[in-house]
């Protein structure tokens, strides 16, 4: 599968729990490894020998290595997600804008993630790495990658889902430093069965409008030279690491309403605008497939829904939901 000496240019090798299955990542070629999987850091274990999945992080640029061409020029291909179709029991997905290509070989429990040159990739995908790795991977269990954010303590919480520019970050950005604890605000997996949020990344986004509202904030933005062509990134798990959460059950899900009020209150509301909050942005960014609706449509199902009509007062927030999840 590889096409190189795999000793001489093997990097490092990291391990990482990530939704309840340990995975060995192996970073092949000259790249910085510890800044691609940045946000990944609170996730890495030591290694017990114990993992039974692999990731191989292959630098075509400073290995050689590519993915076969037979793959690259496959017949059929699905124009929205990328995939290549007709491949049997395995995944092969291949994107041409950063590029990269991925394998999935379930039977063997080994990936093969080909970057061109890992330096180009966009922020967006250094901020959230591995992350269509994560959501092939995840597609066969019962837990599913989606678009929201978690907040909680160490046995319930809550998730937080809405399209762009709802108040999701925003009202999980103001609960940091409180005693609520944070899994994540834009990428998250979920145990549809369970009913258990897992965190996956670190990193959190602001748009330029938000530094207004967090400006001790602005400091810590690690690609201040993308600004304002991409969000702002922070690694939470690195400058704000007691804040940070793995896992917990979900009590509620909450749809951020930035309401221009003063007050902050919570409310009920439908499933079907819970639906509408989760399913449309997880699919458009993810371009998940049926199943991974359905884990979505499950979980709304049995989990009661609010929203989250959050005021102008931002320090309100934080109590607010600290209430809300105490009593329910």
């Amino acid at each position: 599968m590889l096409n190189f000496d795999k000793e001489k240019l093997l990097k490092s090798e990291n391990t990482f729990n990530i939704g309840g299955q340990v995975f060995k990542v192996l970073s092949y070629g000259s790249f910085k490894y510890e800044k691609y999987l940045r946000a990944l850091a609170h996730l890495a274990i030591q290694s017990k020998g114990e993992e039974n999945i692999k990731i191989n992080l292959i630098e075509s640029r400073s290995t050689g290595s590519t993915p076969p061409e037979a793959w690259l020029n496959w017949p059929t291909i699905d124009p929205y997600s990328g995939e290549l179709l007709d491949f049997g029991d395995n995944r092969a997905l291949f994107n041409s804008t950063e590029p990269y290509f991925i394998f999935v070989d379930y039977a063997s429990n080994e990936i093969y993630y080909w970057v061109d040159d890992f330096c180009r990739l966009s922020p967006n995908e250094t901020a959230s790495p591995l992350r269509m790795v994560f959501h092939l991977w995840f597609e066969s269990t019962k837990l599913f990658l989606c678009h929201a954010a978690g907040l909680g303590f160490s046995q319930k919480g809550v998730l937080l889902t809405g399209k762009s520019g709802s108040g999701k970050s925003t009202s999980t950005l103001s609960c940091l430093n409180t005693r609520l604890k944070y899994a994540g605000d834009d990428f998250i997996l979920v145990d549809s069965e369970k009913s258990i949020v897992y965190s996956l990344y670190g990193a959190a986004k602001l748009n330029v409008e938000q530094f207004e509202n967090f400006p001790h904030l602005k400091p810590l933005i690690s690609n201040i030279e993308h600004i304002p062509r991409e969000k702002g990134h922070i690694y939470i798990n690195e400058s704000f690491k007691d804040s940070m959460i793995n896992q917990f059950s979900i009590q509620a899900i909450l749809l951020p309403t930035i309401t221009g009020l003063e007050n902050t209150f919570i409310k009920e509301c439908s499933k079907i605008d819970a639906i509408k909050a989760l399913v449309p942005s997880s699919v458009w960014i993810l371009r998940t497939n049926k199943t991974a609706v359905e884990k979505m449509k499950l979980l709304i199902a049995k989990t009661p829904t609010f929203r989250l009509m959050a005021g102008v007062n931002l320090e309100q927030i934080a109590p607010t939901l600290i209430k809300f999840i105490n009593e329910n």
